[in-house]
């Protein structure tokens, strides 16, 4: 295709050139304003159109291009060429119009990242997402306030680390522990998911605690096994954990509860390491406070993260100070998120983590 550039004063003037050298059918592939801006604030603005002889088809590509601009760019070019060239085009110039799509956009952007600032998001995520949103939108000019949401909420939901609800194996059972530090409320979310497999989901569920060190621990839990009408087994050493677990051999999914552990007491990490080495759990999912701040969040997760944590379980939601700290504290933690519970009802206050709603929470105008 053999390309031609013409510079004129106006829009106008420059495709009447286009019209009397290369004939109505010419292809308009490029507009731009030319020169440089203190130029153009003194007046002598220019207006650069790059065009061909040759019509361009929908199909065919601009010798610069590597890939296919999307159908509704490639419609947008058409149009302005047909009415352009056809002289109906008035003279506020596509170069405006394009200039006014840019404003609209950076409007747009500017209005999320306010909406993720009051959500708690940090100045680097935020940048992060939008710098994706950008990239995206680049190719879609004509895009609208709510398009643009929806796109980030997509993109939001593609950068959270989500590991989901407990998945039962089949033939079971399937063997899931909870750690975690001290004080992080692993005994109530235990119970939570105790009610919810067997109340909701009508499983055989079964109970096992290690947990014979803090003081009423062991009768809180029955006291839950009695309600929901479930075994419990009571055991402090691998040995016992094995046979306990043969014992439990016809449920669904067994739970085991442990007690909870400084991340700074490596003797009793290595303790509690061993036995979980005996009930071989399928998932252990690390309990973690969000009421406990970003830096004792990372430091436990470092700690636990080498017991062979699989998921983590974010306790107490109702509790942070700003949800928007969510993304930075699963990035440090290193781990996908499997719950969240924002209170003390059983079975109520406990959710299986879910992207689209989490984003959505990110984003939301509230």
């Amino acid at each position: 295709m053999q390309l031609y550039t013409y510079r004129a004063r106006s829009l106008a003037e420059a495709l009447r050139l286009v019209r009397q050298e290369l004939g109505p059918d010419a292809s308009v592939l490029h507009t731009r304003e030319v020169g440089s801006a203190l130029s153009r604030w003194l007046g002598g603005r220019a207006i650069e159109v790059t065009a061909s002889a040759e019509l361009e088809a929908p199909s065919r590509l601009p010798p610069e291009e590597d890939s296919l601009p999307p159908a509704d760019l490639l419609d947008f070019r058409h149009k302005f060429r047909a009415d352009l060239l056809s002289g109906s085009y008035s003279e506020s110039s596509l170069v405006e119009q394009l200039a006014q799509q840019s404003t609209r956009q950076r409007t747009s952007n500017a209005a999320l990242a306010q909406r993720l600032a009051a959500t708690g998001i940090s100045q680097a995520t935020s940048a992060r997402w939008l710098a994706r949103l950008d990239a995206e939108l680049a190719c879609d000019p004509e895009a609208h306030a709510d398009r643009a949401s929806q796109r980030l909420r997509q993109i939001i939901e593609a950068d959270l680390p989500i590991r989901g609800a407990i998945r039962l194996i089949s033939p079971g059972p399937t063997v899931a522990a909870l750690i975690g530090p001290t004080g992080v409320g692993k005994t109530t979310t235990l119970a939570k998911l105790a009610a919810h497999f067997r109340l909701r989901e009508h499983r055989r569920v079964a109970l096992v605690t290690i947990d014979t060190f803090r003081i009423g621990a062991v009768e809180q839990l029955r006291t839950y096994a009695e309600i929901m009408e479930l075994p419990l087994e009571v055991v402090a050493t691998p040995r016992e954990m094995t046979a306990a677990l043969d014992r439990l051999a016809d449920s669904d999914l067994i739970l085991v509860d442990t007690p909870g552990r400084s991340p700074h007491d490596s003797v009793r990490l290595l303790e509690l390491r061993a036995t979980l080495a005996a009930a071989q759990p399928h998932e252990t999912l690390l309990v973690l406070s969000c009421a406990s701040g970003g830096d004792s969040l990372c430091e436990a997760a470092g700690a636990f993260r080498r017991l062979g944590a699989t998921g983590l379980i974010l306790t107490k939601l109702d509790e942070a100070a700003q949800l928007g700290q969510l993304p930075d504290w699963l990035a440090a933690c290193g781990l996908p998120l499997s719950y969240t519970t924002h209170g003390q009802n059983v079975p109520d206050d406990i959710r299986p983590a879910a992207a689209a709603r989490l984003a959505e929470l990110l984003v939301s105008d509230s």
